[in-house]
């Protein structure tokens, strides 16, 4: 476009510009960081001028020299023009042109590196307005046109009110204008903006900001392989872009989106830096890996090779409508992010940056040093004989008295705990010619955690490059890198966990000089009771983790003929991760644990190539869109070596004899695992768009998917959907109605798959013994004398026979609303997902000898629901505009079939209890247990409830409810039997919320910005097993003589009544709004560096700035790790919501200071 343009002028040196411009098109790749720093280099130069008298042509050909703008003209304009005297000295390009074109009939603008020259001239308007027009004045205006954010738009039209007289701004934002009259009205216009009029008057300088108009139907979202306007979706697609987002700063994917999707649950990992967050669409629709389908630039990639700053949007599908195109992986829903392209323009440098300090949100009241005495002497009134630690030195003792154990020498919260540093940094460099668009960035973010001991560090490298020919082809390629390094214990393990250092008693001093290690130990024996000192966990053990991710992508695309084109991309992911943990010996628990030195070293990597035909084409009141192509992918996965070696547990050989970090150098060592995967995938598919009369839309999808996770004969899954639409406003009934600018009626349906088990699953697999250090030689027997080691083998897993696809079939009915030029929007969705075929392990029993068991197609789940989401936008007056948006979630999970296998329980308690059951009629992972009457207040009550259930309870025990007997011959509960058992259990909770919402304030007044986020969910329960297990101020509340009134019961060594058994004395509601976010921004453009910076923005932000919840321990939200410590992919569907050992690491708050620049 760029190149057309200027053929309709002749310009100075035409042949020269032309042959450079060939040649840059033929080394524009190879020389493109060459080209950037010429570019920056040109822009940055000034001109000096001295001429008295002198011709235009003179000036332009030394202003040329100088800065490299070329000037493209018609001779016959410059002899119009009068000679000028210059006194220049150091001014930019802007300000000599000024000067030249002050007073002349001329004008100009500034495309790229060319000054085009144009006439201003009576005659020229009459030609184009057909008015009258008195030549003007010699008034000139001058000025720049921003965003609200004071963002320069480039190719606004500046008109004068009545006539055709006018300009447009460059790259930069600026105009000129000469020859304007007083009372003239200027117009400034752009699509996607409000347009502007200004009276001139007596001003010379103008600083317009235009408003965005809400034109969303105009919207592009990204779909699967392609792109449709936001008008035009027919599937409940939900689209967050980055100026959605506005000036919020965001740590990873899932808090991008997090309160701007309804029906989406964001649930963070935990509070650990660089931990992530776990995303759930329209609830949980399996028993196992319920994750959507991740999708970067259009291919399958990881998100923890992209920084958040580089993204520009986010859509995510939600109804098998839309998911289908992707059919093997994507029955929960696939999330489509889509980074950063250069835009044509000159070389634009932003840089982010800000520093800050995380704290705990809260602490806990925990038990003094006396309290915690007394809860032990009534749980074990032996306690002063049996703790050795108390004991009289004559009796073996150590002889420390009551009073030394009554003085508290310790508060473990204020020492975990700290202010921890945050800090991020950004740059990013885009820009492009109309052939060629770059963007290049690299981020850096260096997090401590509020406990102390571990650090995260993280680089991302982004580079975007893409190359057009005309409008037959082009080219590209994103690359992205990641380098993690996380360095300490993460405290969400078991012996370093904030249960575990919470019931570390208080009496202790952590520090111990006697020790080798340096700290102090609770036992058994010492204390008649044990817990861990946290400070061996964290200062003692050491652990560095480091992963490397490479991304690369290239892709090229070929305009064939007519709407026809055909497009080829290939993806290639690599993951190198390093683990190394080491720690001398040191005692934890009465336990004394060997010097060690643990390694291990993965090694991973996938391709995928995809290829596809696409085909666009208006017929008349017709159009159609089509799409067919096919897609293989190979991978390599965990290729890892770990090796192990084992020290001395005694002090007398130091650490430091293989403190080297050699295994090799230990007494013991050996490979301690090896591992090594592949799989491949295979798929093709297809899709067509019809439009009729631009009001009846038609999407048919269809895709086949080839998984090694299955025998052959079922190897092969197939996805089809369809749906519809219809623009109710497009009709001519509606036209008159000029309040809604859309409404629109969908309904679809869809199928889609999930095949997230182990691969070769339909296998079974042999097993030679675990290889660890002290254990080398696994499954085997020594024969003769001497004995001769005769390696084994046996098998450890069952073939899963007959397995085959989960498939999700879902029902989707929705309407989107505009009004008011779409100021207010509205999207409501009612929808039905069943999964069927869902892959369940199948129990064996342990006598067998199988690790693990096989699976079968046994279960089926039904989600239902409703996503609803609202956002309006106002602007009031010149000064103020502001945004609100909300969405809200409802959805009820339940489990409709087990097939012919049993109910499934989850999350084993130590007492061989479970506290989850999955079962029909029921949602995921229920909580299942006794129900709680009271705590038996007096000794009379006790034995009336004995006397009654025929039990030994005591006064201060836990009366349970008698709530069924035996089932009847229709597996139906009875009623009430006079009996406590385990028939009387039953379901009191549910860890999957019904209810999940999100809201979005943005104000904006002259140059102060405001935005405050939240997010909260509600119809939720959580198992509340760690504030029953630490020692709070809680335990104050317990029953401790007769007549006490309480729901807490009595400390009891032993507990005969099981007071600790599964019940609804555990559970709580785990219901919560957060604020996750607030800032305050103040947008400036110092005078003095106006030449130089674009944009600077400085910020304030509270992040997790409040937490509104009935729940009484650190953080409601508990976390994607369950409270045995299964990760995203185990059983975290099947034991989630339980407050635990591993999942209370809570959310840090966040405060922040921050600053946005953006350079010329």
């Amino acid at each position: 476009m760029y190149l057309t343009a200027l053929c309709h002028y002749q310009c100075i040196n035409i042949s020269a510009l032309t042959k450079t411009v060939r040649i840059m098109k033929l080394t524009a790749i190879l020389l493109l960081i060459g080209c950037l720093q010429v570019s920056a280099n040109s822009h940055s130069q000034t001109i000096t001028l001295s001429e008295k008298n002198a011709p235009l042509k003179k000036i332009f050909m030394e202003i040329k020299a100088q800065s490299g703008y070329t000037f493209v003209y018609r001779d016959e304009w410059l002899k119009l023009a009068k000679n000028v005297d210059l006194n220049l000295r150091n001014v930019n390009i802007r300000q000599a042109l000024d000067a030249c074109f002050k007073g002349q009939p001329l004008t100009y603008t500034i495309i790229k590196t060319a000054v085009v020259i144009r006439l201003l001239e009576k005659k020229e308007v009459l030609d184009q307005t057909g008015d009258s027009l008195d030549a003007p004045p010699p008034i000139d205006i001058k000025g720049r046109v921003t965003d609200a954010e004071g963002k320069p738009l480039e190719g606004v039209s500046v008109t004068v009110k009545g006539s055709a007289w006018g300009t447009k701004t460059d790259a930069s934002g600026y105009f000129v204008l000469n020859g304007i009259e007083e009372k003239n009205v200027l117009i400034f216009s752009i699509v996607g903006y409000q347009s502007q009029e200004t009276i001139v008057g007596k001003q010379e300088e103008l600083n317009i900001k235009l408003i965005v108009v809400q034109e969303v139907l105009d919207d592009v979202v990204v779909i699967g392989y392609g792109s449709v306007r936001k008008a035009d979706l027919t599937g409940a697609v939900s689209s967050v872009k980055q100026s959605d987002i506005g000036n919020v700063v965001t740590s990873d994917v899932g808090s991008m989106i997090q309160g701007r999707v309804a029906g989406v649950n964001v649930v963070n990992a935990n509070g650990v830096p660089g931990a992530g967050s776990k995303i759930l669409v329209r609830g949980t629709g399996t028993l196992y890996n319920a994750d959507p389908l991740y999708i970067i630039d259009g291919m399958p990639g990881s998100f923890s090779a992209i920084n958040t700053y580089d993204i520009e949007s986010i859509e995510v599908l939600k109804d098998a409508a839309s998911t289908a195109i992707y059919g093997a992986r994507a029955a929960n829903g696939v999330v489509l992010v889509t980074t950063k392209k250069g835009k044509t323009g000159p070389l634009r440098v932003t840089l982010n940056a800000y520093a800050g300090i995380a704290q705990t949100p809260r602490k806990l009241p925990m038990l003094n040093a006396s309290q915690y005495i007394d809860l032990a002497v009534e749980t074990d009134p032996a306690f002063w004989s049996k703790a050795k630690r108390f004991m009289p030195v004559s009796d073996g003792g150590l002889g420390y008295t009551e009073e030394w154990a009554r003085t508290s020498r310790n508060d473990i919260q204020n020492v975990l705990f700290k202010n921890a540093p945050q800090q991020e940094y950004h740059i990013n460099l885009s820009g492009g010619s109309p052939n060629i668009n770059y963007s290049f960035s690299l981020n850096y973010r260096n997090q401590d955690a509020i406990i102390k001991g571990f650090n995260h560090q993280r680089l991302n490298i982004l580079s975007n490059i893409e190359y057009k020919y005309r409008s037959i082809f082009k080219i590209g390629n994103n690359m992205s890198y990641a380098r993690i390094e996380d360095n300490g214990i993460p405290f969400t393990g078991y012996a370093a966990s904030l249960m575990s250092a919470l019931n570390y008693a208080p009496y202790m001093d952590l520090y111990d000089a006697d020790n080798s290690w340096g700290y102090s130990q609770m036992s058994n024996a010492l204390d008649a009771g044990s817990s861990f000192n946290p400070l061996p966990e964290i200062f003692t053990r050491q652990r560095i983790s480091k992963t490397g991710v490479l991304q690369n992508q290239v892709y090229g695309e070929v305009n064939i003929y007519d709407g026809l084109r055909f497009r080829s991309q290939l993806i290639y992911t690599q993951s190198s991760p390093f683990y190394q943990e080491w720690y001398p010996t040191y005692a934890q628990g009465g336990l004394q644990y060997p010097a060690q030195i643990t390694k291990n070293i993965s090694w991973s990597q996938s391709s995928t190539w995809e290829n596809y035909f696409s085909y666009d084409k208006s017929l008349g009141k017709h159009h159609i869109s089509a799409m067919a192509g096919m897609s293989g992918s190979k991978a390599t996965f965990n290729n890892s070596y770990g090796m192990g070696g084992i020290g001395t547990s005694s002090p007398d050989l130091p650490w430091e004899n293989y403190n080297v970090l050699m295994i090799s150098q230990t007494p013991t060592s050996s490979v301690t695992g090896e591992a090594v995967s592949h799989y491949a995938y295979l798929s093709y598919f297809g899709r067509i768009n019809y439009s009729f009369l631009n009001r009846y839309l038609l999407t048919l999808n269809y895709r086949q998917d080839a998984s090694p996770n299955f025998a052959p004969e079922n190897r092969w899954g197939r996805f089809p959907s369809a749906a519809f639409a219809w623009k109710v406003n497009e009709e001519a009934f509606f036209s008159n109605i000029q309040q809604v600018n859309q409404l629109k009626l969908r309904l679809s349906w869809g199928l889609s798959g999930n095949d997230r088990i182990p691969n070769y699953g339909y296998l079974s697999t042999l097993f030679k013994g675990y290889n660890s250090a002290g254990f080398p030689n696994g499954v085997g027997a020594a024969f003769g004398l001497p004995g001769t080691w005769i390696q084994g083998t046996t098998s450890n897993a069952l073939a899963s026979v007959g397995i085959k696809w989960e498939d999700s079939e879902a029902y989707n009915i929705g309407i989107d609303l505009g009004m008011w030029q779409n100021k207010f929007t509205a999207s409501l969705d009612l929808y039905i997902r069943n999964t069927n075929n869902i892959l369940v392990q199948v129990p064996i029993n342990p006598s067998a000898g199988i690790d693990v068991a096989p699976f079968s197609n046994a279960a089926s789940v039904r989600n239902r629901g409703f996503d609803l989401s609202l956002g309006y936008n106002e602007h009031i007056g010149k000064n103020f505009r502001f945004s609100l948006s909300g969405v809200i979630g409802y959805v009820t999970n339940k489990v409709t079939s087990l097939g012919t296998g049993e109910p499934i329980w989850n999350a084993p308690l130590e007492s061989s209890e479970f506290i989850t059951l999955t079962t029909i009629d029921n949602p995921i992972g229920s909580f299942y247990g006794y129900k709680m009457d009271k705590v038996l207040s007096t000794t009379a009550e006790a034995e009336v409830y004995n006397t009654k259930y025929g039990l030994s309870a005591a006064a201060g025990d836990i009366a349970f409810k008698d709530i069924a007997g035996p089932k009847d011959a229709d597996g139906k509960p009875t009623g009430p039997d006079g009996k406590i058992d385990d028939n009387d259990r039953t379901f009191i909770g549910s860890p999957i919320p019904k209810f999940n919402y999100g809201f979005n304030i943005s104000a904006y007044y002259k140059k102060f910005d405001l935005n405050i986020g939240g997010t909260g969910i509600a119809g939720v329960q959580i198992y509340d097993f760690f504030s029953h297990t630490i020692r709070t101020t809680e335990r104050l509340k317990r029953w401790r003589q007769e007549g006490d009134i309480t729901d807490v019961p009595r400390a009891v060594s032993g507990d005969n009544n099981r007071n600790g058994r599964v019940s609804d004395r555990f559970v709580t509601d785990g219901s919560f709004l957060k604020i996750r976010n607030i800032t305050l921004g103040y947008t400036i453009i110092p005078k003095d560096f106006s030449d130089y910076i674009d944009n600077c923005r400085i910020y304030i932000t509270v992040q997790n700035a409040l937490c509104f919840t009935g729940y009484k321990s650190f953080d409601p939200e508990l976390g994607s790790m369950n409270a045995n410590g299964g990760g995203n992919e185990a059983n975290y569907n099947l034991q989630r919501g339980i407050a635990g050992q591993y999942n209370n690491f809570p959310n840090p708050r966040i405060f922040m200071l921050g600053v946005s620049l953006s350079f010329k």
